[in-house]
């Protein structure tokens, strides 16, 4: 409960458009800069997303801390089913360009 209050004031406090980024990249288990540019966003906002305090880089790129993904994802599910279909769908399609394959396949099925 503690770490949702903290989650959702970290949230709140971005702008809109990293807001965006963030559950946009959210179902994924990591990302790169080839993700975000594919997504469409600013160089702005994978800026400030980078400077979030609930994300580390790693070898394969950018997480979110467990938590703060899961409340990423609750937001998201909490929008709408459309949205919760149409960002999984798109990052499918992302890693499946990537030759992603096993990952998209991981993915697709959370779309149910």
């Amino acid at each position: 409960m503690v770490y949702r209050y903290l989650a959702e004031q970290v949230f709140a406090g971005l702008a809109p458009e990293v807001r965006r980024l963030l559950i946009d990249t959210c179902v994924f288990s990591s990302f790169d800069a080839q993700i975000v540019e594919a997504l469409g966003a600013s160089t702005q906002a994978f800026g400030a997303l980078r400077r979030v305090p609930c994300v580390s880089q790693s070898e394969s790129g950018y997480r979110y801390h467990a938590l703060f993904r899961d409340f990423l994802e609750s937001e998201l599910r909490r929008s709408s089913a459309r949205e919760w279909h149409d960002v999984v769908a798109r990052a499918v399609v992302l890693l499946e360009d990537r030759g992603d394959g096993a990952q998209a396949l991981r993915l697709a099925t959370r779309i149910g």
